[in-house]
């Protein structure tokens, strides 16, 4: 900036500026702090030059101030500080391959360098491999820059020529040498070896990326491991370091290998031997049993780099089935067997029911197989597709004494094709055994002295919901239905209605059809003569209007609110409550609990919504009627008493398998209507009922005074 003196006295001293520069507004004239003092003298004749020049190169913010200095010596204060920025970006190393040169021939080492100002800012580079491994701690001279001429070091000057590192004085990876005879010669030249040349460097720029390409040639070059080290200086003398101190950086690894693949690999060549003769069939035990063998062997130099090795042995395998181990190839060939059979619906054959099912085919997208040893399947486990005939087939590598192979069906569960992945079912064998070649064969490969071996399984199939009695009668009008698995574990357990504790059963009576699904055992629990008979009923219809009638003159308890009954009580003193409801609209009635002694009757004109658990302990009862439908809640699984509609009685499902409870019901259920039973619990309805009725003797014992009636039996009078 100019400056210009004020009004002085005279003297005869030459006056002059003192400005002070640097990054620290606390030392801006201490050189120790980096601060620079700079002096601008006059002379007897001439003022001071009214402007000066300070270098940086490193970028940041700067500050600055002066002070003038008369002809007798004496300063004026010092200005205030003022800043000015120096914005020139640090170059960067970017990149560097390739990452293999061979031991001889041509290659190009590309070292990609950038300036965020520019390519055109970047005014050397410079690219060195060598046996060090670790940044050097100096650069210029050093024992470093000599080592380099043993390997490869080059320097371009960006627009300019190129060096190589040939001398080799008091060559090391560190250290600096006082006075060193310098390292570098022109290119092109070679290394002190003489096994490497550096024929010429391109440098490309764009943007703000320069590409150098040292283009050398290797001749015998010593093969190995090596490590890269670049640097890179701006035209502001500023390094990749952020600083205008020269320093190498690593880069990364290169490797020197001498590896070329073989133009006979029968005949071997230095890197690759020919194939081995084949072994004879390994007749095990153990994880080789029935497989031979043959073998080759790689080498190559290189610890890093390129693994030409395994990309040669990975490329090449006549035949096939090879394997590699470092670097030795193995080829392998298998005595293989065939497994193969079918799967099958089997839920309603009996004992000595035949296999092959070939008419209930189960067709899967997987199912799995595991053999006994690591060594039975490829993968071990193996997952297999069943085809529309439910038939499944694999291959399996044979033991020397056979093999057996586990299967795991419970993907069959999880979709829905089957209700128990065990199979109820097993043909020809309990588990699939295979024999295996013959003892001592040693003859050409894959052997198979035996057929394909055939297993077929049976399996129960996934029942939907269905229902069941316990020590209670079932009527219907119409039809009953409830299809009763075969794969219940008791055969006692296979009948619509069960014996209770007490060995009671029921009888069956209905008016058109019985439908228990397709178990062949379940009519077998039947007496037919004095268990089952077909009639429909002719009897007084005790439905909603006929107990309302019957119940007029009697105390009741008006119940108009809330969603379970009143608090009880024996307003008549007749051992019992009798309920009116007189609420508006369906009744939504909450689970609740009947207490030993307490005996509820419970009228409701419209249809009933139980949404929760309904119990009675022993001692007590409970009779709720309707004229309406009474639905059980898809929440509700336990529900105790007598229950009258003159509508359906439904139980309802939440539509999800995994979420279905099993309704508990004990007491008596009647529907003039019919039942609508809709609960679903997916593979457990193989072993448990959706929906259960248990007939419970001690609510006939509780019933209350107002629900019973005097019964007449006529009979013909003979005199």
């Amino acid at each position: 900036a100019p400056v210009s003196w004020a009004n002085e006295c005279s003297n005869t001293t030459p006056r002059s500026y003192q400005v002070c520069v640097g990054s620290d507004q606390a030392a801006l004239c201490d050189n120790t702090k980096g601060g620079t003092s700079i002096d601008i003298d006059g002379t007897a004749s001439s003022d001071p030059a009214t402007s000066t020049t300070y270098t940086q190169s490193v970028p940041g913010t700067y500050y600055w101030k002066i002070r003038a200095i008369n002809k007798a010596g004496y300063g004026s204060s010092w200005s205030p500080n003022w800043s000015f920025v120096i914005d020139n970006k640090v170059p960067s190393l970017t990149s560097i391959n390739p990452v293999e040169i061979p031991s001889t021939g041509t290659s190009g080492l590309s070292l990609v360098t950038t300036d965020l100002d520019g390519a055109s800012d970047i005014a050397s580079v410079y690219l060195a491999f060598s046996n060090c491994s670790a940044d050097p701690s100096e650069a210029g001279w050093s024992n470093f820059e000599h080592n380099n001429a043993n390997f490869f070091g080059a320097a371009s000057v960006v627009g300019g020529g190129a060096l190589i590192a040939a001398g080799n004085a008091n060559a090391a990876c560190t250290g600096t040498v006082a006075s060193p005879t310098t390292p570098w010669g022109a290119a092109p030249g070679s290394n002190a070896t003489g096994k490497l040349t550096l024929n010429s460097v391109s440098n490309t720029p764009s943007g703000n990326n320069l590409s150098s390409v040292f283009n050398i040639t290797t001749n015998g070059f010593v093969k190995g491991n090596y490590n890269y080290f670049g640097m890179v200086q701006d035209k502001e003398s500023l390094y990749h370091t952020g600083t205008t101190v020269a320093s190498w950086k690593k880069l990364g690894a290169v490797c020197v290998e001498g590896f070329t693949a073989p133009v006979d690999p029968v005949a071997g060549n230095t890197y690759v031997t020919g194939w081995s003769s084949w072994s004879t069939c390994d007749n095990g035990p153990g994880p080789n049993a029935h497989t031979r063998f043959r073998t080759r062997t790689c080498t190559e130099d290189c610890v890093g780099g390129t693994n030409d090795c395994a990309n040669y042995l990975a490329a090449n395998c006549p035949g096939g089935n090879c394997t590699v181990a470092g670097n030795t190839q193995t080829q392998r060939e298998n005595c293989i067997g065939v497994v193969q059979g079918h799967l099958y619906d089997a839920s309603d054959c009996v004992s000595g029911c035949s296999c092959g099912g070939a008419s209930a085919p189960i067709r899967s997208s997987s199912i799995s197989v595991a053999g006994a040893n690591v060594w039975s399947l490829t993968p071990n486990p193996l997952s297999l597709n069943v085809d529309i005939n439910g038939g499944y087939s694999f291959n399996a590598y044979l033991g020397n004494s056979g093999n057996t192979f586990t299967f795991d069906f419970s993907n069959l569960v999880a979709s829905g094709l089957v209700g128990d992945a065990t199979p109820k079912v097993k043909c020809d064998e309990a588990t699939p055994t295979l024999l295996g070649c013959d003892t001592g064969y040693t003859g050409a490969q894959p052997c198979q002295p035996i057929p394909a071996k055939v297993f077929d399984f049976g399996f129960y199939r996934k029942y939907g919901g269905w229902w069941q009695a316990t020590g209670a009668s079932v009527h219907a009008n119409t039809t009953i239905q409830s299809k009763i698995p075969a794969s219940l574990t008791l055969l006692s357990d296979q009948r619509l209605i069960k014996t209770d504790s007490y060995n009671r059963d029921g009888l069956i009576s209905y008016g058109t059809s019985v439908n228990l699904g397709t178990n062949p055992n379940v009519q077998s629990t039947y007496t037919l003569s004095n268990r089952r008979f077909q009639q429909t009923y002719q009897g007084m219809i005790y439905n909603y209007a006929f107990f309302d009638t019957k119940f007029k003159t009697n105390t009741s308890t008006e119940w108009t609110t809330g969603n379970t009954p009143p608090a009880y009580a024996d307003p008549g003193g007749k051992g019992y409550m009798l309920v009116k409801y007189a609420g508006a609209g369906p009744l939504s009635l909450s689970g609740f609990s009947v207490a030993n002694g307490q005996k509820y009757v419970i009228m409701v004109p419209q249809d009933i919504n139980v949404t929760g658990n309904i119990t009675v302990a022993n001692g007590g009862f409970l009779a709720i009627m309707t004229k309406g439908n009474i639905h059980f809640g898809s929440g509700v699984s336990i529900v105790h008493g007598w229950y009258l509609a003159d509508g359906q009685i439904v139980t309802d499902s939440t539509g999800v398998e995994t979420t279905d409870l099993q309704l508990h019901g004990e007491g008596s259920f009647v529907a003039w209507e019919g039942f609508t039973l809709n609960r679903d619990r997916g593979v457990l309805n193989n072993k448990t009922p959706s929906q259960e009725f248990i007939y419970r003797k001690d609510m006939m014992t509780n019933i209350p005074s107002i629900l019973q009636f005097p019964y007449k039996y006529y009979a013909p009078y003979t005199p």
